[in-house]
């Protein structure tokens, strides 16, 4: 959905990989979209260890279920489902 309004875009499939990944390219990002069910740790998680790391990059979060929000990490949610131009407008 990025890719086709024109965005490049990065994956990873683990929480490790993302950490990886955001460590070596986090100054090239415009941001960081993440499911909250991510494997290895769940996405508040990974938002806290990224900010962490760059607290400049903005990290979406998206579940199909409300997370609790007293510890937040993250600078936006989305709940799933969702329309493409709610990601995009997130994003923007």
């Amino acid at each position: 959905m990025l890719e086709s309004a024109g965005y490049d875009t990065l994956s990873a499939t683990t929480a490790r990989a993302a950490l990886g990944l955001f460590g070596r390219t986090s100054s090239q990002l415009i941001a960081v979209v993440a499911d909250v069910k991510i494997p290895g740790i769940d996405g508040v998680e990974l938002a806290m260890k990224m900010k962490i790391l760059d607290a400049s990059v903005p990290v979406v979060l998206m579940s199909d279920t409300i997370i609790d929000q007293v510890e937040r990490t993250y600078d936006a949610f989305l709940q799933i489902p969702f329309r493409d131009k709610a990601l995009i407008s997130v994003i923007e």
